[in-house]
């Protein structure tokens, strides 16, 4: 179903509207999804056809068009919308996962100002339509005159040259020698030329990208710098595409050159990203603690106290359920400025996640002079902040560790000032509280909980619960997820969370995952034993796991001494932990697909993950994130993103798990948006596997 037409007269009419031009519905709403994000507007079309109409009732500042489309392409729309006298110099990007330059080519014959690989990361197609703007408002600016529309042109920073492979002459389109920095006859036409403005350290690539290129008859692509002949630094990237003859012999490279200065300068914005907050602007935790290392150097130099501060918003749950996730941002946004306004010059204010923040107050003589502060601080956070009509109440509990009088080290001044927060909310909230020993008690909990585990494997107090998995068309159950439990002699039977970081920390997560795996892999062959004999078994690795040298190597060895068929084996691995190191990630998985093992990639959703990543792991299936399922029938966002991770899947070959499943509405949903196998408590809730043997004789 199509999106209604956007009214421009309700929103902000400075916004940019985009036209989305594109049959794929789930790669349009991703798209979508990304643009308003960026603060675009957005019209989609779900065919040339369609788009032909819209442009009839808008205007839009660029349209996004594909160039695979039934009935009429891409190409053909494009030629369309340029015979429209008011959209000739309209600027029309095609989106395409086709190689080879005779798209290209056929692209900008048709008038397209530009082209985007769809496989792209979907931030750098959102860059991409911005710099597009950009180039577009200034050409509109210099069409006033012969002069600047020569300059516009030269705007567009794309070029041609074809290379004779034979003689080595190099030819170049005009605006190729533009961006290169020659005039009109200052080229010799020799690739020897061309090679020396490359700078010394990039011209080994460039010279190996053309020797493939004639040698494996493959197109390429490569960024570069060169040193123009004016001397300026410029980047480059170059894509060329070999011409043979009949006999298949390279005759020639046919090859275009972008100016991408300008794009490589707002890649820098994602270095910023790595390091600052995105919605507030602030350090995150990584820079905070790196920073925190300096002022608390500085302070044992001048002999000055340091504090570092917890701050946790009161109550911000609340307000989030109640007024919903955009008032939270604003909030959000709202307490850093308070922040950043009431601390001094060389403090640090950091958010680290969701509603907690963090400073560090350095040059502090007595704690009557923090007291001021931090008492400021308190009082400002608990005046009301006004946020889109809304008067909005939400103090913070703050607490407060000293360096060095509570600790010397950066780790335990955030404990203690993580103590001593809980501390201040015990007592009510909107208050701040400094760090006393008494408040160890909550650390040495954490201690003892570590000496226990411990010991818990060599006790036999570790549980390994089993769960189903459904096959959505044949309602059998296909696979069970292994999962660990601790029934600690104290505290009872706890799950994970209670106790996995603590695991991670000090590497006992990998005994321990050693005994989970080599367990399951028994259970799995005495369920196969008894007849269930297609049953597959999911193990799910941490991040110290995954990231463990030899971790494919112990699995190898755990499957080879128990005779385990790899075959029924599904790793699972979180999308964070995928995506935060993709190139480990890509290695590792292709180490589990050469033993036989399935993968799959856990809490999808939840990250960042881009379709080119996707392809590059070759996995076999995802497990929708279950915050996704939850309120996949009360929220249509949730529903519509389900959706879209399904068909995404799907259309690169996934399989499709969703995992807490509770309700027979939920199952309703995933059934009719074909969804392949479903988990929760539906069906079962984690049970031993006495209990599991039992479901399964009645459920196969």
């Amino acid at each position: 179903m199509e999106r209604l037409t956007v009214d421009r007269a309700a929103v902000d009419l400075q916004a940019p509207l985009i036209l989305l031009v594109d049959d794929e519905r789930d790669f349009r709403l991703l798209l979508r999804n990304e643009l308003e994000a960026c603060g675009f507007l957005v019209e989609e079309a779900s065919s040339g056809e369609m788009a032909l109409e819209r442009l009839k009732i808008v205007e839009p500042d660029l349209v996004l068009l594909d160039v695979m489309m039934s009935k009429m392409d891409g190409i053909a729309t494009c030629q369309a919308i340029r015979e429209k006298a008011p959209f000739q110099n309209l600027p029309v990007l095609i989106l395409t996962g086709v190689d080879g330059l005779d798209y290209i080519r056929r692209a900008f014959d048709a008038g397209a100002t530009d082209f985007i690989n769809k496989t792209s990361n979907l931030a750098l197609v959102s860059q991409r339509v911005r710099y597009a703007l950009r180039n577009h408002k200034q050409k509109d600016a210099l069409f006033s005159s012969r002069s600047q529309l020569e300059l516009a042109q030269r705007v567009a920073k794309l070029g041609y040259w074809k290379l004779d492979i034979q003689s080595s002459r190099m030819t170049l389109s005009d605006q190729a020698r533009v961006i290169l920095g020659y005039g009109p006859s200052q080229f010799d036409n020799t690739l020897k030329t061309y090679l020396n403005l490359i700078h010394i350290s990039d011209q080994e690539k460039v010279r190996s990208a053309i020797d493939c290129a004639i040698w494996q008859g493959d197109p390429f692509g490569v960024d570069y710098r060169i040193i123009d002949v004016r001397g300026n630094k410029r980047f480059i990237h170059t894509e060329g595409d070999v011409i043979v003859d009949e006999k298949g012999k390279p005759l020639s490279i046919l090859g275009t050159v972008q100016d991408i200065t300008e794009l490589k300068r707002n890649e820098s914005t994602y270095e910023h990203m790595a390091l600052y907050d995105s919605l507030t602007d602030l350090c995150n935790r990584h820079l905070f603690l790196n920073r925190l290392d300096h002022v608390m150097a500085s302070a044992h130099r001048d002999e000055k106290l340091l504090a570092v501060c917890f701050i946790d918003l009161d109550g911000f749950k609340k307000i989030n359920d109640n007024l919903g996730h955009a008032i939270g941002d604003e909030l959000l946004k709202s307490v850093a400025k308070h922040l950043k306004s009431n601390v001094r010059k060389g403090d640090i204010v950091a958010r680290l996640s969701g509603d907690e923040f963090a400073l560090a107050i350095e040059g502090i003589n007595t704690v009557e002079e923090l007291e001021k502060i931090v008492g400021k601080i308190s009082h400002k956070l608990s005046q009301p902040h006004r946020i889109r009509g809304h008067e909005i109440l939400s103090p913070a509990s703050i607490g407060v560790t000293l360096y060095p009088l509570d600790s010397s080290t950066k780790t335990d001044l955030l404990k203690n000032a993580d103590a001593a927060m809980y501390r201040a909310k015990q007592l009510g909230g909107d208050q701040y509280c400094f760090y006393t020993h008494d408040m160890r008690d909550r650390n040495q909990r954490r201690l003892e909980l570590e000496h226990h585990l411990r010991h818990a494997l060599g006790k036999g107090q570790l549980r390994v619960y089993y769960q189903p998995q459904m096959d959505v068309k044949t309602g059998k159950i296909v696979g069970v997820e292994a999962l660990l439990r601790w029934q600690h002699p104290e505290y009872g039977l706890l799950p994970p969370v209670k106790f996995i970081h603590i695991a991670e920390e000090t590497g006992l997560i990998f005994p321990i995952g050693i005994w989970v795996i080599e367990t399951a892999f028994k259970q799995l062959q005495q369920w196969h034993n008894q007849g269930f004999g297609r049953l597959r078994i999911a193990v799910n690795l941490s991040a110290r796991q995954f990231l463990q040298r030899d971790v494919t190597q112990s699995l190898s060895k755990i499957m080879h001494e128990s005779h385990f068929d790899p075959q029924f084996l599904s790793v699972e691995i979180t999308e964070s932990v995928a995506m935060n190191n993709i190139e480990g990630a890509t290695r590792v998985v292709e180490q589990f697909k050469a033993l036989g093992a399935q993968v799959s990639i856990d809490d999808f959703g939840a990250g960042h993950s881009s379709m080119n990543h996707l392809q590059r792991l070759q996995v076999d299936s995802l497990n929708i994130d279950r915050s996704f399922i939850m309120n996949i029938a009360g929220r249509e966002k949730d529903g519509a993103t389900a959706k879209a991770i399904i068909g995404l899947a799907h259309g690169l070959g996934l399989r499709v798990i969703a995992e807490g499943v509770e309700t027979p509405t939920q199952v309703e949903f995933l059934k009719r948006e074909h969804c392949d196998e479903l988990q929760g408590h539906h069906f079962s809730p984690p049970v031993p596997a006495e209990q599991m043997t039992q479901f399964l004789a009645t459920h196969q």
